[in-house]
This record gives structure tokens, C-alpha cells and sequence, in this order.
């Protein structure tokens, strides 16, 4: 029995033995004429452990319908070859921590058709228990999958065209291209795939079946789909394979694979190859690989310049681009530049065409330098940023390093010149002048001209002046005469330097000439004391000429006249100081003369809202009159309230009745007694529709007159009805109470008009009795302390 354990413990540790070699590979088919094909399996062992298991002298691959996974066959497939993979560059020494080698299976099958082809698979138990990536990897096993297309289709799968990266150096940039090669011309499309978890930790077989051959039992072959995918170890996944600061990304199109590993360690990863025809996908590839991540002391990465380090410029087209591209390795090995974009001749983007940037290929011992130039032209911008690619490679040890320099160049249109304005015209019999904005936006190099078009009495318009001047504000036609029998109409547009036409001017004529451009006051405030706001809407030639207000006092007969002019002015908005807001409503219009002295017509009238009120005894009466005038009329009066407390601090004007258009007084009931001073606003709202005005009022101050009422006698004996004596007080702000007995003496005192007297005096209570009060109190109205004194009973 003891024999038996022994032997069963040796067989074990030699599957064990067996189970941590591979590190990856891929299988492959070859059409060799009618249904016969050639199976590849090519495998890559770590050799790195002198205790690992050689390759697997015989496997069995199975073939299953890719519909229904119907086992087709069964392969028994012979290692034919066994290759070492070069490690290093030239003249370097591999490092000790790696060795790869490469062992092909081939066998020569014949497969009839079948609609939706087949898939082979061989699966192999385990992994390299050091990965670093995937959850308990010695658990886990590899699945060597292809799917094969149909065979009356006569194809060869891809092949890709190198063996895998055996491995790279932690923190530096590596680019490995797992591009393949279809002997039938197929469209080929790669992808970053999670490995498959194939076999399992209790099978340590090399060949790890789970299904008979034949029902009748025999060979075991592996199982069909479906197959799992490994598990990531936590932080780990196709997103970040070897490390988050510059994970791994593959180029779709040529399979080229590109990082930054983070850390040193094993790590596990997957590359599909998917093949199409004629936009049907009828294959797929996959190659596994399990590369090392070790620490390159002895050679690090160049360095480049600034000028291509993830640099991103913006140019506009017709621009030129220049800068160098300087190299320098710290170790002093050789350095090699290489170059590629899309603004090269050598592969332009789609669409480009001459001129392309200029740049070239250079090397140098341990510094090296490079010019890039580009005189980009009119057609090349576009939304997106062209792309270059500056890759820098010394010869160092034990493998060559790279940096890359990225650079995105973002080519914008040439601005098109913004729409001019023509401000006015000036006219004598012998000519006419044309004024328009100035442009300060345009920039010379990229403008070409202004061009005038005049039309005369109705006729067509024909260009009849272009300036080269970007500054030009005046042009004078001095072929049209006597202006004021004809009418000559003028517009203007600019165009810049690449030929691309601005949008034209408005329309100005000789004849219909005078100033239509009317002012509109949106709205006329009260915003402080005694300061009246104007504000009107936007108006952009106000810069170019003159604004003229008026003012008159809001009562019948009364006449406008000049208050202010405006000259050159950029606001929508002019302040009115020193007015009797409280008292007086004041109306406002305006006007204005353009760049040649053209008046326009008056606005509309604004007139101010002047807010009044009285204070009854608890209550407060405010009238106003009507705001005009607005598009549309009022929407509304808002009357809003803010109250002053017993400590003297103003309150927040709140909402305290909104009311119709045609309501100008209000009675407010609803006042605090704690409270006694009250002000009030007016907020008028335009009616909706139109510029979504307002107008606030003068503000007014109400004062409520204190008020204060003193019981005669109280009952201090707890039966929770008259059990304490005190004023009651309205619109009061200070209160001082004192009582003192028939001797004199004080025996209550308070400043506080919410408390009582409990009758008591320094904790015992005072005899029934009458007792003298004298109460100190003050209001709102800033008048005298006022003071009553009187009796009161108190009686037990």
C-alpha cells in the first residue's frame, strides 16, 4: 500500500512537472487542395525553469462544427520541431530571468464540407503559477482555439508573421506588431481578447479529454465549446493587461500592440484575428502569450525634445509649421529616428494632397537631430488634429529601447471675414461716400479684400470698388452723381486670403437713407435713492454714433427737454442723479444720430413708478402710478415689504401682494407687532412675449407708532390664570420695566417686553399689596424715551 501512495505521489509531481512550460502559441490552418488541409499548432515553452517538462511529444486536437459543435474528428499530431527564439539585439546577451522556445505540431488532415466551417481546439493544463495578472493561475489551464472556415470555400486561415514578444523592460514604451499574412487577400481585423481557461487543476494530463472519441469509448478528445475566459486578477483586465499608466492598445488594422508595463512581472494576453470576405466574417485566429516584465537596469529609453513630446499645435491653413526634433540617450548608445503621419507623402491622410510636410530619417551616435516643416494650404484644415509619430530606437542591452515623440496638429480654417455694417452715407451732387464699421477682429494675414457693389435706380448691383485694406472705414464713388435725383443702393462683403467669401452687408440706399434705426427703452428704475437707471435694448451702432436723452416731469403739459448725450457709446444702459424719486415720477425717450448725422425717430416714453404711503394705527395704506410704457403693456404690480426688527436690522424685501394692471393702491393689515418701521418697493413685470422687463419703484418707509396697554392687578398663586404681571407692547424697540414696594426698594426689573412678573423677589414671594411701576419705552419713530408709571395690585 505504501508502495502505491509513493507511486501514485510520483506520478503526480510528474504532472506537475509537466503543467508550468507553456507560455502561449496559436493554430493554424492551410488549404493544400480539394478537403485536405494542413493543421499547425505552433507552442512557446519557458525554458527559463531547468526543471520544466519539454514539449508534449504527441497531442490530439478535436474538430467541431462551428453549428451545433458536432464532433467532425480527431487529430493525433507529432512535435515536429523544436526552435530557440533570439532574445537580445545584436551583440547582447539574453537576460538570465528568459528563455523561449518555439515547437510546432503539423499534420496533414482531410475535412469535407460544412456549412459554417469548424473549429479545432486542443486544451492544456496548467499555467505558469508566477503570473501575475490572472487569478490563481496554476489552477488554470490554456485553450488553443481557430475556427476554420468552410471547406468548400478552399481557405487558409492568417498566419501571423513572427513569434510573440518573449519579453519587455518594466516602465519603458515597447511596440510589438502581431500582423499576419492571408494567402487569399482577406480582410483582417485584430483585437486585444481575454485568454481562455482550458483543462482544469485535476487533469494534469497533457492531453486533458473530456469527451470519447466514438461511443463506443477509446481515445478522449477535448470538449466542445463553450469555453470560459480566464479569470483577471483584481486591477487587472483587457483594459489594463500590464499596467493603467499607458495600457496596452492594438492598431485594428495592423495589429500592432503598444505600452508602458508598470511593473515587472508575468503577464498573460490574447490577440485575435478576425477574417472577412467580402464583409462576412468567415474565420478567426488566436494567439495566446505569456511575456515577462523584468527590470533593464543597463539601458534606459532616449529622451526626446519638448517640441514632440505629446505636443499639440494650431495652425490655420496657409500657415507654416516648423521645429526641430532633437534625440539625446543617456547611456550614449546609437540612436535611430524614424517618422510617420498622416502629413507625409509617404502615407497621407485621406483626402490630403500637396504641399506635405517635409521631415527625414536620421541616426547618430548618442544625439541626433531632425527639421520638420509644413507649408500647409487652404484645403487642408478639418476638425480633427493630423497625427505624426517621431520614434526614437537605440542598440542598447539586452534589447533595444524606444520612445515616441506624439505630436497633433490641428489645421483650422482661415477665418472668414465677419459681415460688415454700413453705417451711413455722405452726399454731394458729384459723389457719395460709404461708411462702415471698423472690423478690429480681422486678421491681415488672412484677409484678401473688401469689394462695394453699387445698384443704380433698381439696376442689377456690379462690383465697383475693392480694398486690399482690412482698416478701410470710408469708400468714395465718385461716379455717382447727383445723388438725390438718383438712387444708388450699396452693399458690401469681405473675403479672406483663401478666396472664401464673408456674408454680405445690409442694404443702404441714397434716397432711403434716413436713420430707421429707432432706440426701444426696456425699462426706466428707481435703483437707489434719488437715481433713476435707464436701460434699452441692444444697439449696435450706438458705438458709431450719438445718443440723445430726454427728460420731462409726469404731469400734463410738461415738456421734454436734453438731459445728456452719448457719444460713441458701448453701454445699454445710463444712470439720472440727484431726482426727487420719492416725490416725483420722471419720463424719459431718446434718440439718435448715426455715423454720418442721420437723426432717427424718438423712442417710446418710459416714466418712472413713485411709490407713497401713510401709517394708520395697525395698518399701512401705499399708493403708486402706472408704469407705460412697454410692448405689450404691464403683466403686473408686485407690492414687496421688508420690516425692521426690534434690534434695528433691516429685513429682506419679500413678496407681499401681486396685483392686477390696473390696481395702484394696496391697505397692508397683516403687520408684525414685533416689528416698526416697513418698507416698500413696487416691482412692475412686463406682460410676457416681449423683452421680459422690469421696473422697481422708490422705496418708502412706514413707521407704526408705539403702542402699550398695562394690566391693574395679577394673581401670582399658580393657577395658571393671571399669574404674572407685565405691559403688553406693539411697535416698540426698547422697553425698560421697574416695580418697587411701598419702601421703594425695586424689586423686579426687565428690558425684555415678552417677560412677566411672577410676584417674587430674590427667590421669595412679595406680600400682597400695592406696588408701584414706572415703564421706560421707545418706538421706531426715532422720538423721545417715553416713560408711565402707575399701580398695580398684586393680591394672593
Amino acid at each position: 500500500m505504501k508502495r502505491n501512495l509513493l507511486l501514485l505521489l510520483m506520478v503526480f509531481q510528474a504532472g506537475m512537472a509537466c503543467a508550468y512550460h507553456i507560455a502561449g502559441g496559436d493554430l493554424t490552418t492551410r488549404w493544400l487542395g480539394g478537403n485536405t488541409y494542413e493543421i499547425r499548432l505552433t507552442l512557446y515553452r519557458d525554458c527559463s525553469n531547468p526543471n520544466a517538462a519539454n514539449f508534449d511529444p504527441t497531442i490530439i486536437i478535436g474538430a467541431y462544427t462551428l453549428n451545433g459543435s458536432v464532433l467532425q474528428d480527431s487529430f493525433h499530431v507529432d512535435l515536429t520541431s523544436i526552435t530557440p527564439l533570439q532574445l537580445a539585439g545584436a551583440g547582447c546577451l539574453p537576460p538570465p530571468e528568459v528563455c523561449m522556445e518555439q515547437g510546432d505540431y503539423i499534420r496533414t488532415v482531410q475535412l469535407p464540407p460544412s456549412s459554417g466551417g469548424y473549429y479545432l481546439v486542443w486544451e492544456r493544463c496548467c499555467r505558469n503559477i508566477t503570473v501575475t495578472n490572472l487569478l490563481l493561475p496554476g489552477q488554470t489551464g490554456m485553450a488553443f482555439y481557430h475556427e476554420m472556415a468552410d471547406p468548400s470555400l478552399q481557405n487558409s486561415s492568417p498566419t501571423f508573421n513572427s513569434p510573440p514578444l518573449p519579453y519587455t523592460c518594466a516602465g519603458q514604451y515597447f511596440r510589438f506588431n502581431f500582423n499576419a499574412s492571408d494567402a487569399d487577400g482577406d480582410s483582417l481585423v485584430y483585437a486585444l481578447t481575454n485568454p481562455l481557461a482550458g483543462g482544469n487543476s485535476s487533469n494534469q494530463d497533457p492531453n486533458p479529454y473530456s469527451t470519447p472519441a466514438s461511443p463506443g469509448g477509446g481515445n478522449l478528445v477535448p470538449a466542445p465549446k463553450p469555453y470560459s475566459d480566464i479569470t483577471w486578477e483584481f486591477g487587472y483586465g483587457l483594459s489594463n493587461i500590464c499596467g493603467s499608466a499607458t495600457p496596452l492598445t492594438i492598431n485594428t488594422s495592423t495589429g500592432e500592440v503598444e505600452g508602458i508595463p508598470d511593473d515587472p512581472g508575468f503577464y498573460a494576453m490574447a490577440v485575435t484575428i478576425y477574417e472577412y470576405r467580402n464583409g462576412q466574417l468567415i474565420g478567426a485566429v488566436r494567439r495566446e502569450i505569456e511575456f515577462t516584465v523584468i527590470v533593464c537596469n543597463d539601458n534606459s529609453a532616449p529622451n526626446l525634445s519638448p517640441s514632440v513630446n505629446n505636443m499639440h499645435y494650431e495652425i490655420y491653413a496657409s500657415d507654416t509649421l516648423c521645429f526641430k526634433v532633437k534625440a539625446r540617450d543617456p547611456d550614449g548608445d546609437s540612436l535611430f529616428l524614424v517618422h510617420r503621419g498622416e502629413v507625409f507623402s509617404q502615407s497621407p491622410a485621406q483626402g490630403l494632397s500637396a504641399p506635405f510636410a517635409v521631415s527625414s530619417d536620421t541616426s547618430g551616435l548618442d544625439s541626433l537631430e531632425a527639421d520638420f516643416c509644413w507649408f500647409t494650404s487652404c484645403g487642408q484644415s478639418r476638425d480633427s488634429a493630423y497625427k505624426v509619430v517621431y520614434e526614437i530606437r537605440d542598440n542598447g542591452c539586452p534589447i533595444p529601447l524606444t520612445s515616441l515623440g506624439k505630436v497633433s496638429i490641428l489645421v483650422k480654417p482661415v477665418p472668414v471675414v465677419s459681415k460688415p455694417r454700413l453705417l451711413c452715407l455722405e452726399m454731394n451732387a458729384q459723389a457719395v461716400t460709404v461708411f462702415k464699421n471698423p472690423q478690429p477682429e480681422i486678421l491681415p494675414r488672412y484677409f484678401k479684400n473688401f469689394k462695394l457693389y453699387r445698384s443704380s435706380n433698381g439696376g442689377p448691383y456690379q462690383l465697383i470698388k475693392v480694398s486690399e485694406d482690412p482698416q478701410q472705414l470710408r469708400f468714395t464713388d465718385s461716379l455717382a452723381s447727383d445723388p438725390s435725383q438718383n438712387d444708388y443702393c450699396y452693399y458690401i462683403n469681405g473675403t479672406n486670403s483663401c478666396g472664401e467669401e464673408g456674408l454680405y452687408s445690409d442694404t443702404i440706399c441714397t434716397i432711403t437713407q434716413l436713420n430707421t434705426t429707432v432706440n426701444y427703452i426696456k425699462s426706466v428704475s428707481v435703483t437707489k435713492k434719488n437715481l433713476v437707471t435707464l436701460s434699452w435694448s441692444d444697439f449696435p451702432d450706438g458705438v458709431y454714433g450719438t445718443y440723445v436723452i430726454e427728460k420731462r416731469i409726469n404731469e400734463p403739459g410738461t415738456l421734454f427737454t436734453e438731459v445728456d448725450r452719448l457719444y460713441q457709446y458701448a453701454d445699454y444702459e445710463w444712470s439720472d442723479f440727484a431726482m426727487l424719486t420719492d416725490a416725483t415720477s420722471y419720463c424719459y425717450r431718446m434718440k439718435n444720430y448715426d455715423y454720418c448725422e442721420n437723426e432717427s425717430a424718438y423712442s417710446n416714453e418710459a416714466c418712472t413708478i413713485v411709490l407713497q404711503g401713510s401709517a394708520d394705527q395697525y395698518s399701512n395704506t401705499l399708493q403708486w402710478n402706472e408704469y407705460r410704457e412697454w410692448n405689450g403693456g404691464v403683466e403686473s404690480y408686485t407690492l414687496e415689504r421688508a420690516g425692521e426688527n426690534a434690534s434695528g436690522l433691516a429685513g429682506t424685501f419679500l413678496p407681499l401682494a401681486q396685483l392686477s394692471p390696473l390696481h395702484f393702491d394696496y391697505i397692508d393689515q397683516d403687520i408684525p407687532l414685533s416689528g416698526g418701521t416697513f418698507t416698500y418697493k413696487i416691482r412692475a413685470r412686463q406682460a410676457p412675449g416681449h423683452e421680459d422687463a422690469e421696473s422697481l419703484s422708490n422705496e418708502v418707509e412706514l413707521v407704526q407708532p408705539p403702542l402699550m396697554f398695562i394690566p391693574n392687578a395679577f394673581t401670582p398663586n399658580n393657577d395658571a390664570v393671571n399669574n404674572g404681571w407685565g405691559p403688553s407692547f406693539a411697535f416698540v424697540q426698547t422697553v425698560e420695566v421697574s416695580v418697587f414696594n411701598r419702601w421703594g426698594q425695586r424689586v423686579y426689573f426687565s428690558r425684555n417686553p415678552e417677560e412677566r412678573w411672577d410676584g417674587r423677589f430674590n427667590n421669595t414671594d412679595c406680600p400682597q399689596g400695592v406696588y408701584l411701576f414706572r415703564v421706560r419705552f421707545s418706538g421706531f419713530d426715532k422720538k423721545d424715551i417715553l416713560e408711565k408709571s402707575g399701580t398695580v395690585s398684586l393680591i394672593r
